[in-house]
């Protein structure tokens, strides 16, 4: 029987990729806050029965979760962000393990890690990330793993910085669309480094995740390129790909977030770093940034 599999967040611009490669290989029940194209069931994660009825309807075999409150959005409302982040996320922890789930995969964040670190971040790093968001996903994290039990493996994604058409507010499009769209305020330069994954790599990512035995599943997992790139670098890359990007350097600002991939790799996943990637590096004859 093909496993079936309830991925939460449905329509977001992860969930967007990673269903339609999921429903290659399984019987997928994608949940959004809303009905829309591509929704087969409404889940709102700041609501017990809401989730309680969903789950009981799909009887899934693993559990997606890529539902929340994201980015700057999480300091509008604090409480309603730690309802779904933490709240919502346990709580679609525990009904899937009641509902006969073997596996529960969280949507987690680089952000965790803070950025003061100069190296390779490890999952066993500590952790330092500061504000609402980063908060919210520590603490989901926390709640998701004590959901555990025999039978029941509770997975942590710690997905860094990503990138693609779909995603505008990302400093890579934001940079590439800069001569068109207007200059872009950089903070730091050579010491201002994030890990670029591209949302195709990270949805290959998790369906690896999802496909895996679970008890060879690590607790958590980066889901990262494995390489940093710094702003100057980004700037160079740009124009080696014929772009010509509009920026003024404000700071210099020291900041790192860069992930060791181990974990990853034991998967079989090899994200492309963003200097290899084919849709980066077609530039101005193709690539959807342009």
């Amino acid at each position: 029987m093909t496993p079936r599999v309830l991925v939460t967040g449905a329509s977001g611009r992860i969930g967007r990729v990673v269903v339609p490669l999921l429903r290659e290989r399984f019987d997928v029940v994608a949940a959004g806050r809303r009905a829309s194209d591509g929704i087969d069931a409404e889940l709102d994660l700041a609501d017990a029965a809401s989730i309680r009825l969903a789950v009981t309807a799909a009887r899934p075999d693993v559990v997606l979760n890529l539902g929340g409150v994201v980015g700057a959005a999480s300091t509008v409302d604090p409480a309603l962000t730690e309802r779904v982040n933490v709240g919502g996320a346990v709580a679609l922890a525990e009904e899937a393990r009641e509902a006969g789930a073997s596996l529960f995969v969280q949507a987690s964040t680089a952000a965790v890690y803070g950025t003061d670190v100069d190296g390779l971040l490890d999952e066993d790093a500590p952790l330092g990330g500061r504000g609402q968001y980063a908060e919210s996903k520590r603490a989901a994290e926390i709640g998701v793993a004590s959901a555990s039990r025999p039978g029941f493996t509770t997975v942590s994604a710690r997905i860094f910085n990503v990138w693609g058409d779909a995603f505008p507010d990302s400093l890579v499009t934001r940079l590439a669309r800069s001569q068109t769209e207007g200059t872009v305020e950089l903070h730091g330069w050579s010491r201002f480094v994030r890990d670029y994954i591209h949302v195709d790599d990270v949805a290959s990512a998790l369906a690896a995740v999802v496909a895996a035995d679970p008890a060879v599943l690590p607790g958590t997992l980066n889901v990262a390129s494995g390489e940093g790139t710094s702003n100057e670098a980004l700037v160079a890359l740009l124009r080696e790909a014929g772009m010509q990007p509009a920026y003024r350097v404000t700071g210099d600002a020291a900041s790192w977030s860069r992930a060791d991939i181990a974990r990853l790799r034991r998967l079989g996943v090899s994200p492309s770093s963003l200097a290899r990637h084919p849709l980066f590096a077609a530039g101005s004859s193709g690539s959807p940034l342009a």
